[in-house]
Formats: C-alpha cells, sequence, structure tokens
C-alpha cells in the first residue's frame, strides 16, 4: 500500500535496481514501464507481474523484491489511558535485527511540541519483522491509570470494501502482564481504533 517501500533489484541491471516507494495512489514508478498500481498485491504477486512486464523489455528478467520498509500505522486510542488521541506507529526493517518503533503524535504532525519520545526502543527481540502491537500503541499514549481495566481492551477494526464493515476484538491484558499471554497483544493495522475501558 501507499507508503511501502521495496528494494527491488534487477539482477545485472544495478542502473534499474534501488528502493522504490508506492506513492499515494497506490503506484510505483518503475524504469521502461513507468506506472504500475501495486495496491493490495503480495511480493509474489508483484514479482509475476514483473516478469511479465519486463519479458518485453529484458532477456530472461531475473527480479528479486524485499520490503525495505512498512508504511506508517495510524491508530486512535481512547479511553482510559494518560493521552488518548490519534497516533502514528511504524515499525522499521533493519537487515535481521529489529529495528526501532518511531512514534509521533497528532499534534507533532501539527507542530506542537509534545512530551512523547520520538522513538521508542521495543524490548522483547522475537523477529526481523516488527510490527506494532496493542501493547506498543498503549505505551505510546504514556500508558495507563490507575482506574483502567486492563482485562477489557477492545480493537476495532474496519474491514470489507471501503471500510463499510466493522469487527470488533475483546482482549484481556491482565493475561498478558500475569499469565504472559502473547495471543492477547495483537498486531494492529491502520485505521485501527483501541478502546481501554475503565
Amino acid at each position: 500500500g501507499a507508503g511501502d517501500s521495496l528494494n527491488i533489484n534487477f539482477v545485472g541491471l544495478p542502473d534499474f535496481s534501488r528502493v522504490y516507494t508506492v506513492d499515494s495512489s497506490g503506484r510505483l514508478f518503475l524504469p521502461e514501464i513507468k506506472y504500475l498500481s501495486v495496491k493490495d498485491l503480495s511480493l509474489e504477486e508483484l514479482r509475476n507481474i514483473l516478469y511479465k512486464k519486463y519479458e518485453n523489455v529484458l532477456i530472461e528478467p531475473n527480479i528479486d523484491i524485499r520490503i525495505n520498509q512498512y508504511r506508517p500505522v495510524r491508530v486512535y486510542v481512547i479511553g482510559e489511558v494518560s493521552r488518548p488521541g490519534f497516533y502514528t506507529v511504524q515499525g522499521t526493517l533493519k537487515g535481521d535485527s529489529i529495528g526501532n518503533l518511531n512514534i509521533s503524535t497528532f499534534e507533532e504532525s501539527l507542530g506542537f511540541s509534545s512530551q512523547i519520545p520520538t522513538v521508542f526502543q521495543p524490548s522483547v527481540e522475537y523477529s526481523s519483522n516488527l510490527f506494532p502491537t496493542v501493547f506498543d500503541v498503549i505505551k505510546a499514549s504514556q500508558g495507563v491509570t490507575p482506574y483502567t481495566d486492563l482485562s477489557d481492551v477492545k480493537v476495532i477494526r474496519k474491514m470489507g470494501p471501503k471500510g463499510s464493515q466493522k469487527i470488533e476484538a475483546s482482549l484481556n491484558f491482565l493475561r498478558l502482564i500475569t499469565e504472559g499471554d502473547h495471543s492477547q497483544n495483537i498486531r494492529i493495522f491502520d485505521g485501527d481504533t483501541i478502546i481501554v475501558s475503565k
């Protein structure tokens, strides 16, 4: 989707090989074929399309594609947290190691100063792909208050064509803290709303 950047390597063609960013319309601008719509494609689907497109331009095209950086995830946190509001959280990839999560608030994007740290370093290193989770977003909103009900955290996600349907997941964060149940700490997606109960 828009904002993702891809490392596309045309084997034997260093002039074509580089990092390409998906524009706001969900397209890549590629040498010789110009604009190509890539929104909602998997890497394998994109690879197959590129092979077909470049068959007419290159002799036996050999193309490798990797995600360079995922687009930012924008979520809204409401309820019993220290700073409810709109947050942008971005996971990064740094080779085989965990990257940092860069966090910015809506106020920062408007140029206001904020007490929120600009960089959040996660303590759990379990994957080279670090996706933001509900815990990360609650931490970005400066955590919980003394009145927070951690056994009742909801995530509302828009689904279907143009977000016409909504699904809701109920999470029990006490199980995450007391039992280490990581199934309660789900990955967040762009447009999610997180509701923390009082």
